[in-house]
């Protein structure tokens, strides 16, 4: 997604220095060093189960020292820096849920497909011009790869998947490949099966699907589930000095909505050695939270010296991520109960694709637990969700241990039956919910499975009744990255169409605030370092123009980021 290359960062010292250094917030006079107090707004801490404020905030060495009145800080930091925020509102910065910062580096170049309002195409023609537009611009020569993200056939005019048949009029002497919205399939051309030595003869891949043309073998250019994996690895990798670009470039993409604590999650680890070797460099200017590709977690176990609960600078291996299912809007995510309409590559009983075995998902799981590593399993489907439950209950017997605190995260929890919430209860997993879904496949997932199911995707407000801490997220490159955007998902749930999916599932700002502040946190074990604005916290803050909870919830996507603050540095400003 080339909006990526649309925000550029101020990179501002942090404040003079004075002299001194006490974290005290008692109301004292205190020797001075880089102190700044924030005033003249809507100071939110996002600290406990309603809205709390605070007059003034006090950073000093990238920490929070003091919260409370401006006349005790103004007593007890005298000299200091002052921040007005002219009646603009702090919060704690951002906690990224669930995206993947190594895709969005690498994609900065490709052709943007997505359809509105994310992007421009509505059309098979469009994606073609797209893509031509980005060879001309990239000057890709012939033999060399062209690539495209983000077409969604359910919002093009054709409503239908792109084929070969489609890409290689135009394109006969290069290979082309397109990724679908939810990342989990695609389309090549002719010229690419080819190179990748795909043809009729190709088998099917455990939990992946070649799809063939009707009535016969040949492939069509789809490509879905874990049939992926090898087309992945046959692109090339950009030079050294264009990672740095991608990266200082997805970095300001990231800070410029908020976001201080970002996710890669689904990390590989030649990736997340990368990420050091540039943290030591100082390129790093967010904190980055890292799941490995359980296709390598061995290879992690391995090393010595990993500490899942812990930084090395501003880069923190959490755990290890699985895929364990597909999109429901691609519907490959594995339901209990059929689609309701026509699926790809599917003739019959179409409930979506398994990626792995419940073998596979034990294994990781007993090796993860057995390593204090933290579980992070994609699972959109509800028979997905059984398989991680029965998977989560066998693992504990078998490593004879009691549950204790593991926070195994389920990314997405979309499409859920109400008693699989009793289980994430009583077994204490964090759903990462994507309420963004509502709008932007709310009306397909009526279609596809019916108002009931549709209507429980994401079900916030049961899992808060049920007082299970939750986290959001947009799944970037998935969705945009604009974490406002998430927040007015969460309290609406309107869809393109107007449509409310699920009305009861609907929470308040400020339930829908903690899933990206404090509870986004306490997913990645770091609530007693941020998700909060309190004393003793890292100074990680986000500015906004107007405050959510003040504003009509119609009104919340309208409310932009104005400043991002980490550990008192300025990593974005407009």
């Amino acid at each position: 997604m080339n909006t990526a290359k649309l925000f550029f960062v101020l990179a501002i010292a942090s404040s003079l220095l004075l002299s001194g250094c006490d974290n005290s917030s008692k109301n004292t006079q205190l020797p001075l060093k880089t102190s700044t107090i924030y005033f003249n707004g809507d100071i939110l801490t996002m600290a406990g189960e309603e809205p709390s404020y605070v007059e003034a905030l006090v950073e000093k060495d990238g920490n929070i020292t003091f919260v409370g009145t401006l006349a005790e800080a103004n007593k007890a930091y005298q000299g200091a820096i002052k921040f007005d925020l002219k009646g603009k509102t702090l919060l704690p910065g951002f906690v990224d849920g669930h995206s993947h910062i190594a895709v969005g580096m690498d994609n900065i170049s490709f052709a943007d497909l997505n359809s509105p309002p994310a992007g421009k195409v509505k059309s098979i023609d469009e994606i073609v011009k797209a893509l031509q537009l980005n060879q001309e611009q990239h000057s890709i020569s012939k033999g060399e790869w062209i690539r495209g993200w983000g077409y969604d056939p359910d919002q093009l005019a054709e409503h239908r998947h792109p084929n070969k048949a489609d890409l290689d009029a135009t394109f006969p002497d290069n290979p082309v490949f397109i990724h679908h919205v939810s990342g989990h399939m695609g389309v090549v051309n002719s010229y690419a099966l080819k190179l990748l030595e795909i043809d009729e003869n190709t088998a099917d891949p455990e939990g992946g699907r070649y799809v063939r043309i009707e009535g016969t073998n040949e492939p069509n250019g789809l490509i879905q589930g874990n049939a992926l994996m090898g087309l992945m690895h046959s692109f090339p990798q950009p030079d050294e000095e264009t990672n740095k670009q991608n990266f200082e470039a997805i970095q300001n993409y990231y800070a410029s909505y908020g976001i201080t604590t970002a996710q890669d999650g689904f990390a590989e680890l030649d990736y997340i050695d990368l990420l050091k070797s540039y943290d030591k460099a100082g390129l790093v200017k967010l904190d980055i939270v890292a799941q490995v590709n359980y296709l390598e977690a061995d290879k992690l176990y391995a090393r010595e010296g990993v500490d899942f609960k812990s930084y090395d600078g501003h880069i923190k291996i959490s755990g290890i991520k699985v895929v364990s299912d597909g999109s429901p809007q691609g519907k490959t995510a594995a339901m209990s109960e059929p689609y309701h309409t026509d699926v790809p590559g599917c003739i019959e009983d179409c409930k979506g694709i398994p990626y792995v075995t419940p073998e596979q998902l034990l294994d990781v799981m007993v090796k993860a637990y057995k390593h204090d590593a933290q579980v992070f399993s994609h699972a959109n489907g509800d028979a997905t969700i059984d398989l991680l439950i029965a998977t989560h209950t066998e693992a504990e017997k078998q490593l004879n241990k009691p549950l204790n605190d593991r926070r195994t995260v389920v990314i997405h929890s979309q499409f859920m039956r109400p008693e699989q919430l009793d289980a994430y209860k009583s077994e204490g997993f964090v759903p990462s919910f994507f309420t963004n879904h509502a709008f932007y496949w709310g009306d397909v997932h009526i279609e596809n499975m019916g108002e009931e199911r549709a209507f429980y995707t994401s079900p916030l407000k049961s899992a808060y009744e049920k007082g299970i801490k939750f986290e959001n997220h947009t799944d970037f490159m998935v969705t945009p990255h604009d974490q406002l955007f998430t927040v007015w998902t969460a309290v609406n749930r309107v869809s393109r169409a107007g449509v409310v999916i699920g009305p009861e599932e609907r929470v308040s700002p400020y339930i829908a605030l903690k899933a990206i502040t404090d509870w986004g946190a306490f997913m990645n074990f770091d609530e007693d370092i941020k998700g909060t604005l309190e004393v003793g916290k890292m100074a990680d803050m986000v500015i906004l123009s107007d405050n959510p909870l003040k504003v009509e919830p119609m009104k919340i996507k309208e409310i932009s980021v104005t400043t991002t603050i980490k550990e008192g540095n300025i990593v974005f400003s407009k």
